[in-house]
């Protein structure tokens, strides 16, 4: 049974187990070391990326009755003046005033309107308002009733419907109790309210 023919054939045996587990670890330390390996990264990025939004912004300068220093407020803060008045009115009086509009402190060009936005009082039905655009060559936009004016758009100083940011207008109101003024107008009163609106263009 331990002849010289089986000690032979263990010995045989022997280098094949050997290698056999030499193989095997090398195979799995290949394994393993190829899932460990370092890599090599390289990225890119985009950054300072920004989205702003601009502004509108309008002074209001008001004259009354187109006199004096005039009292102005903004958009944003402040009292606007008051743009005329005048007691004591008979049939053909008439009072002017005015309003000087900047599109300021804002970066996007704008357009602007002029409304009524509110009146009282009987006299109102009787007076007649006439608001003119006060450029090189003045341009009258409204000449009717003071408590039937609607809105109206206001064009730059170029003469175009955008403003630009910086641009001037300047605007006379001219109220007038007409000649022809009834009887029944004696010792009635009426109060307006104007606004300007601003809207990026």
């Amino acid at each position: 049974m331990n002849g010289p023919e089986d000690q032979r054939k263990r010995r045989d045996r022997r280098p094949l187990g050997l290698i056999a587990l030499i193989g095997g670890t090398i195979a799995a330390a290949c394994l393993i070391g190829f899932g460990g390996l370092a890599a090599w990264t390289v990225t890119t990025q985009n950054a300072g990326n920004a989205f702003a939004a601009g502004s509108v912004h309008h002074t209001n300068l008001a004259k009354l009755n187109g006199a004096g220093v005039g009292t102005s407020c903004t958009d944003q803060a402040g009292v606007c003046g008051v743009i005329f008045t005048l007691p004591n009115a008979k049939p053909g009086s008439s009072v002017s005033g005015t309003v000087q509009i900047t599109n300021n402190a804002g970066s996007l060009p704008s357009t602007f309107s002029l409304s009524l936005s509110s009146s009282s009082g009987a006299l109102c039905a009787s007076l007649n308002a006439s608001i003119t655009d006060d450029e090189t060559t003045p341009q009258n936009f409204y000449n009717g009733t003071l408590s039937a004016m609607g809105a109206q758009s206001l064009k730059s100083s170029a003469g175009n419907a955008s403003w630009p940011a910086g641009d001037t207008g300047t605007y006379t109101f001219t109220i007038t109790l007409p000649a022809s003024s009834a009887t029944t107008d004696m010792g009635q009163t009426c109060t307006a309210a104007y606004t300007w609106t601003q809207t990026n263009s």
